[in-house]
């Protein structure tokens, strides 16, 4: 009886070390690699823990998407922004890529207040290749070059997540102009659906750190939580629940970065029953204990 090989859970980090990163690592939030077609695990597929923003210089690929098999040519843009499973199906020789990797808790900081982006969201997660005219890819280049020298010449790290969510925010509405420019009818769909998570993330936004049951913010929208979860994964490719412990996590990364605070003030401070209850949330969603996580920070 044959079983199906794992499929490997990568994360930004060691994507990184395989694309060969040309900037410094920003706490686990983002990178920009040069070359995307080294980011393979062996043949196998798996499963990247960051959303992939990636344009191919040269040459051509099949990748293995979610469930589906897409081409990617020279000019395109290819944009996983859901949970889906990757593998490189075939690559010719000259193939080269490069990629904007941003991981999940940054996308979730710097698209807050956005509704505009809703609609493209789901339009990307439906199709993720966009073919780029000239003007298009000479733009997405300028805006890769400029994220790079502005990341790799930070002075001071006081107002990086600032700075962050602004070029980050930058880089979004620009493939958004492109997408809105190709399909105008891109807004159309699923209205409703775009009006909920919105609501949904400003509520998530502002209770967060109190609440993490999905019922929670059902009730308060008035909504089922199997119809709350549905609506949202349509819209951002993850449930309710996945966007919820996004934002815990971040919020206990931030905290802990302040070496003055103790775990134990973390866990209260996120209203966490006891110290212990948030070591074993924290390594089930990253694979580390909260002081692990501090001491890798160190490093």
């Amino acid at each position: 009886m044959s079983h199906a090989a794992p499929i490997r859970q990568l994360s930004l980090d060691e994507a990184r070390e395989l694309g060969g990163g040309a900037m410094p690592y920003l706490s686990g939030r983002l990178t920009i690699i040069d070359r995307f077609e080294d980011l393979e695990v062996s043949g196998e597929k798996f499963q990247p823990a960051f959303l992939v923003f990636g344009i191919c210089t040269a040459g051509s690929a099949v990748v293995w998407l979610g469930e589906r098999e897409v081409r990617v040519t020279c000019g395109d843009l290819l944009l996983c922004v859901g949970q889906s499973v990757m593998s490189w199906q075939s690559k010719t020789d000259d193939f080269r890529a490069m990629a904007l990797l941003v991981s999940r808790e940054c996308l979730a900081d710097s698209i807050m207040g956005l509704h505009q982006l809703w609609p493209y969201l789901r339009f990307i997660y439906k199709e993720p290749v966009v073919h780029l005219d000239a003007d298009s890819l000479a733009h997405l280049h300028h805006t890769y070059e400029f994220m790079r020298y502005r990341l790799s010449t930070v002075t001071s790290r006081r107002f990086l997540g600032e700075q962050l969510s602004l070029l980050l925010r930058m880089a979004y509405f620009d493939v958004c102009g492109i997408l809105e420019q190709r399909y105008p009818d891109t807004q159309g769909e699923h209205a409703a659906g775009y009006a909920v998570f919105d609501r949904f993330l400003h509520l998530l936004d502002e209770h967060f750190r109190e609440q993490r049951s999905v019922t929670w913010y059902s009730d308060r929208l008035c909504l089922t939580p199997k119809y709350l979860s549905e609506v949202v994964k349509a819209v951002s490719g993850q449930t309710a629940g996945q966007w919820i412990t996004t934002f815990v996590i971040s919020e206990a990364k931030r905290l802990l970065t302040d070496t003055s605070l103790s775990v134990k003030e973390i866990a209260q401070a996120l209203h966490f029953t006891s110290q212990s209850f948030l070591g074993k949330y924290f390594k089930n969603a990253t694979g580390l204990s909260p002081s692990d996580y501090r001491h890798e920070l160190e490093k």
